[in-house]
Order: structure tokens, then C-alpha cells, then sequence
């Protein structure tokens, strides 16, 4: 998440030097916004496993996704 807050703050220094358009703001907030519905879904279901509302067959689902070339 510091990541994403570090991405958005950039974002916001470059809307305001005008080094982006506001088109391109408004897409880096959309992925951002759809980065977070992701994360609360994970944390939804990571809590419902963890109460035993989901199979404990089904494998745990990290909130930090594995990103190609990173062990």
C-alpha cells in the first residue's frame, strides 16, 4: 500500500507541475481505486476463511500479489 500512496502522491505533484494531463491522473486514480477494491476483497475473504465461512481446502490468498521477476 505505501507503493500505491507513493504512486498517487507522484501523481499529484505531476498534475500540478503539469508534467500529466488531468486524463492521465484520472486513469492512474481508476487502477488505483480497482488496486484497493482488490485488496478488500482478498481481506474479505481471507477473514471469512479464517472464521471458517469458506472450505479450509481453499488456499490462502496473499495480499501482496508475486509480480513477474520478483522471487
Amino acid at each position: 500500500m505505501a507503493g500505491l500512496r507513493d504512486t498517487l502522491f507522484d501523481t499529484i505533484d505531476q498534475l500540478r507541475d503539469g508534467s500529466i494531463d488531468v486524463s492521465t491522473a484520472k486513469s492512474v486514480a481508476v487502477l488505483a481505486q480497482t488496486i484497493l477494491n482488490s485488496a478488500a476483497i482478498q481481506m474479505q475473504y481471507e477473514k471469512m476463511r479464517l472464521e471458517s465461512e469458506v472450505p479450509s481446502t481453499l488456499p490462502e490468498m496473499p495480499l501482496t500479489p508475486k509480480l513477474k521477476g520478483t522471487p
